[in-house]
């Protein structure tokens, strides 16, 4: 049932879009994208940035022998 009304919910999102865009001219249709995409190359330049924040100074060997220790499934020892 909940997954019904979710996709019920998403096919009237899209029909309100559709015909939001029918009733736009080409000026306000450009202008709608140019900021989709300006919100994108936002995200894009943040993500960017957090990445080389988060990564800098670590070496790829380094990384590569963290992401393979996280993978390792260690026994438990009882002392």
């Amino acid at each position: 049932m909940i997954g019904t009304t979710i996709k019920t919910t998403e096919k009237n999102l899209t029909a309100e879009l559709a015909a939001q865009i029918e009733l736009m001219d080409m000026k306000t249709i450009n202008q709608f994208w140019d900021e989709q995409i300006n919100i994108l190359d936002r995200k894009l330049i943040r993500f960017h940035q957090e990445f080389h924040t988060q990564v800098a100074g670590y070496s790829p060997d380094f990384m590569f022998d963290l992401i393979y220790a996280k993978k390792l499934i260690l026994p438990l020892v009882r002392l």
